[in-house]
């Protein structure tokens, strides 16, 4: 009787070896997913911070209706980047906000982004001309 409660044991043995095995390699998918996830987000923060600083962009922007579970009421755009501000003067930093939230984020964001960069389109193209006509005066 004990052998064959051995055998039972060894296999349960194996299986749990197994299973840790297979744990070990998804937490390491997990991992390596992670960091892209975080660094798309650093990319993103980037490639936003880098067009509202050469352009002199700043805004706000309300938040009507809540964004997943975060407490934010408005969200700030300008040369330093995005800020999320709370009730109560409370601050949320972008790295704290998850893969998720800030694709909501975005979501609400960048329809303000892009009208902001046709008005600056509009201030361009307005100087254009003024310039062409002071360039047939010269």
């Amino acid at each position: 009787m004990t052998e064959k409660t051995r055998a039972i044991d060894d296999s349960e043995i194996e299986l749990l070896f197994k299973t840790i095995d297979e744990v070990n390699k998804e937490l390491l998918k997990l991992d390596g997913l992670s960091i892209e996830i975080e660094k798309f987000k650093e990319d993103l923060v980037s490639f936003i911070k880098i067009f509202l600083k050469k352009y002199k962009l700043s805004l706000t922007v309300p938040v009507d209706s809540p964004i997943q579970n975060l407490p934010i009421e408005k969200i700030h755009l300008n040369e330093n980047g995005i800020s999320l501000d709370g009730p109560k003067e409370s601050h949320l930093e972008l790295k704290e906000v998850s893969p998720f939230d800030l694709i909501a984020i975005l979501k609400l964001v960048m329809p303000h982004i892009r009208d902001s960069l046709r008005l600056k389109i509009k201030e361009y193209e307005g100087l254009g001309e003024t310039i062409k006509k002071i360039r047939k005066i010269l």
